[in-house]
């Protein structure tokens, strides 16, 4: 590290020593050895909950005749970590205990232990699963006076995390299972960012806890269709909001899917989709049918008399619809014709069109009386096609 810079501005340069010294040519041996220490033995660590990383390096304390996995780090002064933190290392987790400085404004030291305690609970108010690293005392790392041997015999048990968003939803009376045992929480304390539990063992859950997952799902889907598949999570009939839920298909040439559930119906066929609770272990599975899309269908329609007198003009007005043959399509430019028969040609004439309506004219010839032709509909493409028959009739 060629130059750091501490939260007072005082810089620092590196020397050939592999020594730190300050623009007013002071010397920071202490900010060398740290910096060395961090260069040759740092590693990498991450936020449990947001994945940020952060750069520090270990020194791990004495756990002999102990079932805890205690570490010490250090780390740059102001680089995020904190009391209460939870980090992953690998395929561990720790809660951040303290932060302690070395009379110094350079690095921080903290004390971490392993939270392998994963409890996962229920808050009827949001609705939603809580899951959170806890660490759990080890009874036989007590010392074993009086009041903790009426504790172990009642089978309480103390748990530590985090002060955050998540703790801070833990309430007495939420149940929960972990170490072979079902408990519920007597109390929920929080001081200098750690959240302390305590717990009692209960016999069983106050009543049975059923976890169910249900997908909503149409049976068939068209060719092209895209949705956003949904399933239902519940707690004994009670709706969980924030489950984790991962989406598979079984065959991404039918239907292709992203893990969040985005479905594109990508071929024709039978296929599976899978839907599944990550907190749980839970699947469930819907069989659905990709069909063909339909042929569209073109409809269209001609509005005006089917009988014109001698010597008079009628208007005719088109209407075209949507494909779903119920919305009209107003973007559409009607194309006429006539269909004549020799009799008539050069007698029946379209003498003007205005937007959709046209006017079809006919001479006043008694000759042409009792004759048919045909107004002949259809669009620029061809796709829309229809006609109507109009006879020559008179007055009289």
């Amino acid at each position: 590290m060629e130059n750091a810079k501490t939260n007072h501005a005082v810089y620092y340069k590196k020397n050939p020593l592999n020594q730190y010294r300050t623009d007013h040519e002071l010397y920071s041996v202490v900010r060398s050895q740290f910096y060395t220490y961090l260069a040759r033995e740092g590693t990498t660590v991450k936020d449990y909950w947001t994945g940020e990383e952060y750069q520090c390096f270990f020194r791990r304390n004495k756990d002999t005749n102990q079932t805890n996995d205690n570490i010490s780090i250090y780390y740059e002064v102001g680089n995020g970590l904190h009391p209460g933190a939870i980090i992953t290392h690998y395929d561990k987790r720790y809660l951040i205990l303290n932060e302690e400085s070395v009379e110094n404004r350079i690095y921080h030291r903290s004390d971490g232990i392993n939270s392998d305690i994963m409890l996962t609970t229920y808050d009827k108010e949001t609705m939603q699963e809580i899951s959170i690293p806890v660490f759990a005392y080890d009874a036989t790392g007590v010392i074993p006076d009086k009041s903790d041997i009426m504790s172990v015999i009642a089978g309480n048990v103390e748990l530590m995390t985090g002060d955050n968003e998540i703790s801070r939803r833990l309430k007495v009376n939420q149940e929960f299972y972990e170490m072979g045992n079902w408990y519920t929480i007597v109390s929920v304390n929080f001081k200098t960012g750690i959240c302390r539990i305590e717990a009692s063992v209960i016999q069983g859950p106050s009543k049975p806890m059923e976890y169910t997952l249900k997908i909503s799902s149409e049976p068939t889907y068209i060719f092209g269709d895209e949705t956003r598949m949904t399933a239902a999570a519940t707690l004994d009939g009670s709706p969980i909001v924030n489950p984790t839920l991962l989406w598979s298909s079984s065959d991404p040439t039918v239907i292709s899917i992203t893990e969040d559930g985005v479905a594109i119906c990508t071929g024709t066929g039978t296929c599976a989709i899978m839907c599944y609770w990550k907190e749980h272990d839970i699947t469930d599975t819907v069989q659905v049918e990709v069909l063909a899309a339909p042929e569209p269908v073109y409809t269209c329609e001609i509005s005006g008399a089917g009988t014109i007198y001698l010597g008079r003009t009628n208007t005719y007005t088109a209407k075209f619809y949507q494909t779903d043959g119920v919305t009209e399509d107003t973007t559409i430019a009607p194309v006429w014709s006539l269909d004549l028969p020799s009799e008539l040609k050069g007698k029946v004439t379209i003498t003007k069109q205005s937007g959709n309506t046209i006017s079809v004219q006919v001479p006043s010839s008694s000759s042409l009386l009792g004759l048919t032709f045909k107004l002949n509909l259809t669009d620029s493409s061809g796709n829309y096609q229809t006609a109507k028959t109009v006879k020559v009739v008179s007055f009289l």
